[in-house]
């Protein structure tokens, strides 16, 4: 299970889907249709969004800090999970090396599936959290710049030849 040959390459495009999850979601989400207005429907409602969570978050405390919760009580869990298992590993070591048996492969399998899942699932969110708060630090001076990206994906929108609002939903 763990000398597989792609390996590495799993890993990293776990970690890459774990990174851009809600923009493939947001893809996927949208009825078929010609593959450029596609992608363009995509990042404007990706961008409008971003625009209302930042809105929310910017005007209300109780919905900044239940976004940064929802992020930050999975990596709560699973650092003590994580602490929890070197102490099992470390107890477990200890009593083997005193007692002359072998280190089972299936202890070191779940340590490693632990941190595997830290790497790939926790990490990015909160790098991702941290984006987010950084820019909503500067909410006042970023505003009109994602409005303006929005007002352009508009404009690019019609221009191919689709209708983006509130009836298109």
């Amino acid at each position: 299970m763990w000398n597989h040959p792609y390996q590495t390459a799993f890993y990293i495009l776990a970690i890459v889907v774990s990174i851009y999850g809600s923009s493939i979601r947001a893809f996927l989400s949208l009825p078929p249709q010609k593959l450029n207005i596609w992608f363009l429907k995509t990042r404007y409602f990706l961008l409008s969004a971003k625009i209302t969570n930042l809105n929310k978050c910017h005007q209300n405390s109780c919905n900044l800090t239940l976004y940064i919760w929802k992020t930050v009580a999975p990596a709560i869990i699973l650092i003590c999970l994580f602490l929890a298992l070197i102490s099992i590993n470390t107890a477990l070591i200890a009593r083997i090396l005193s007692s002359h048996r072998e280190f089972t492969v299936v202890h070191f399998r779940i340590f490693a599936v632990l941190i595997m899942y830290i790497l790939i699932i926790i990490l990015p969110r909160l790098v991702t959290l941290t984006l987010f708060l950084l820019t909503l630090d500067t909410f006042e001076d970023y505003l009109p710049i994602l409005n303006r990206k929005l007002i352009n994906l508009q404009l690019r929108l019609k221009k191919a030849g689709a209708n983006v609002g509130p009836e298109n939903d």
